[in-house]
This record gives structure tokens, C-alpha cells and sequence, in this order.
């Protein structure tokens, strides 16, 4: 049986944060060739729903819509943009998809799922001592500054929200 995307905002069999038609029309803006135009529905299918998994892992900032009923992490309450404005809690952000769509590409090109991804910089203090060394980060750096507004760790203190 094929793999269904259903990447319904709150659903309670949602897998995926974008449909293949939507991560389908997120390539043809990469300047770049890559394996996606090679890869078959099947492939894209799998990479969106690992990309929305692996996505699920980050500490969003605020709390899920319905957690009752939702699910995957997205919809959120309690979320703002950088610019302060409330995000709607019944969607989820075009940021959002676009990241799943950008992170489902690298993961056809490179299988960061298999610690295999690209390496980000890791460093131990301990008083005048520091070790540094590079790590495995699952989560391509890109994907990261795409989303990196709605993180927990995003925000210094509470927020104001602009209604």
C-alpha cells in the first residue's frame, strides 16, 4: 500500500507539514539541480513524512492547538513571528512547510536520518580550557534558520503579541 500524505493543519493522521504537490512547486525555486527531480512520488512521500518527524523533534516555542487530537507539533498557541505578530493556531506557518519541503530535498540527496548529516560545530568549556570538535547534526543548518523564529529558545523572556 503507497504511502498517503495527509499534511491536514490538527489532524489526528497527519504525517507530513506539506503535500508533494507543495514541496514539488518548493524545488523548482532551488537554484540547483537535485536527486528530488530523480526520486519517485514513493521517495518524496517518505522523505516529507522523515522530514516532519525529525522536524517534531525541535522544542517549539508555545503548545500544541488540540494535543488531544493533533498529530504532529504543528499547529501551535502561543507562537509569535519575528516581527511579534500572534501566529494563526488552526494552520501551519508557511515557514513551516517550507522547511519540511527543504529538509525532504537534502534528505533524498544526503540520509541525515542515518547520522550521516552535515557537521556543526560542537565545544565543551570547563574554566580556561576549550575543547572543540565537530559533531553530526541531523537537522541541516539551512532548515534550522528557516525555523529558528518559532523555537523555544527563540525568545528572551515573555513576548508582547500584536493582536
Amino acid at each position: 500500500m503507497p504511502l498517503v500524505i495527509v499534511a491536514t493543519a490538527g489532524a489526528a493522521n497527519a504525517n507530513a507539514y506539506a503535500t508533494l504537490a507543495q514541496a514539488e512547486d518548493y524545488a523548482l525555486t532551488l537554484p540547483i539541480r537535485t536527486d528530488w527531480a530523480a526520486a519517485d512520488d514513493a521517495t518524496k512521500n517518505a522523505a516529507l513524512v522523515q522530514a516532519t518527524r525529525m522536524l517534531d523533534t525541535l522544542l517549539w516555542a508555545g503548545w500544541r492547538s488540540a494535543p488531544a487530537v493533533q498529530a504532529l507539533q504543528w499547529p501551535r498557541q502561543g507562537v509569535c513571528d519575528r516581527e511579534n505578530y500572534s501566529l494563526d493556531p488552526a494552520t501551519i506557518p508557511a515557514k513551516i512547510r517550507d522547511a519540511c519541503c527543504e529538509f525532504a530535498v537534502r534528505l533524498i540527496a544526503d540520509d541525515r536520518a542515518g547520522d550521516a548529516g552535515g557537521l556543526a560545530p560542537e565545544t565543551i568549556k570547563v574554566g580556561p580550557l576549550e575543547l572543540g570538535r565537530m559533531r553530526r547534526s541531523p537537522i541541516p543548518a539551512s532548515v534550522l534558520e528557516m525555523v529558528r523564529e518559532f523555537l523555544e529558545s527563540a525568545g528572551a523572556g515573555p513576548r508582547m503579541v500584536r493582536a
